[in-house]
């Protein structure tokens, strides 16, 4: 009889063995599958290895830390059927003329920034973009302006406010801007992130960047672009607010071959999650 391999998705945290506290963007190594997973700003990571191949074995390494490797099947017999785990690092001691440097992780500091109505809402959707690659129409394109008081920044995610989803499903492409004359100018991300929404996920709408490790430098714009046909941007899509907050700045185009405009009434809910170091 052919057995059936059965997926195993292992979940985990790497920590820092002497603080416990977590390590941020640690790499994980599946040797047998040589695939590279990378932690997220909370130290969390998932992957999947089929059951018949519990011997794999994998590699956690972070900057400033001991490598360390543990077993698969050692880890499942110490998570007791959770698959969620805690995989602690040993900081790196350096000898230099018999001084002893002990290397310290970085520390990241979160902070939103951009106009948030987030905790006056009940509904709240989380979105990661589309695995696949997609070759986008062009549709029309709103969004803000955003500034930080620290630089450099990581982009973690970005949180639009969507009032118009109805009984239809929203599809839209995500655009990050470096900023030329205070005008969007140069695209920032490396592909086409695409976001697929289902019909009746009205509210705030995140979507997670996190993989794309965008290190920002400079004041940027977050721009949403409408791509369905059925739907197009229109003042029912994106919430509207009666009075513009102070300061902040929306752009919009018709089309990625139209200039853009800065609009003076309209405003859009909008926020980001950004990390920089303490």
């Amino acid at each position: 009889m052919r057995t059936i391999a059965v997926a195993v998705t292992i979940k985990g945290t790497v920590i820092d063995e002497k603080t416990q506290l977590v390590i941020p963007y640690a790499n994980i190594l599946v040797v047998d599958q040589e695939k590279h997973i990378q932690a997220d700003s909370k130290g969390e990571f998932a992957f999947t290895v089929a059951s018949e191949k519990e011997t794999s074995r994998i590699v956690v390494s972070s900057l400033g830390y001991v490598s360390q490797e543990f077993s698969v099947a050692e880890l499942l017999k110490k998570s007791y059927g959770s698959n969620e785990m805690r995989l602690p690092l040993r900081p790196k001691n350096v000898s230099l003329n018999e001084v002893e440097i002990e290397a310290e992780a970085e520390k990241y500091k979160e902070m939103i920034v951009g106009y948030n109505m987030h905790k006056y809402s009940d509904f709240h959707h989380e979105f990661q973009p589309l695995d696949s690659l997609i070759v986008k129409p062009p549709g029309q394109e709103i969004g803000n302006k955003f500034q930080s008081k620290k630089y450099p920044v990581y982009l973690q995610d970005i949180t639009f406010s969507l009032a118009g989803s109805g009984n239809l499903k929203v599809m839209v492409a995500i655009h990050i801007y470096a900023l030329k004359n205070n005008l969007p100018q140069k695209g920032l991300l490396p592909e086409n992130v695409i976001v697929q929404i289902p019909p009746h996920h009205t509210g705030w709408i995140t979507v997670n960047l996190n993989k794309y490790n965008l290190s920002l430098t400079d004041d940027f714009a977050v721009v949403v672009e409408w791509l369905n046909d059925a739907n197009k941007l229109s003042d029912n899509s994106l919430t509207t607010f009666a009075s513009k907050p102070k300061g902040q700045v929306t752009y919009y185009r018709k089309s990625d071959d139209t200039p853009w405009q800065v609009l003076k009434s309209t405003s859009i809910g909008m926020y980001v999650t950004l990390l920089h170091k303490k």
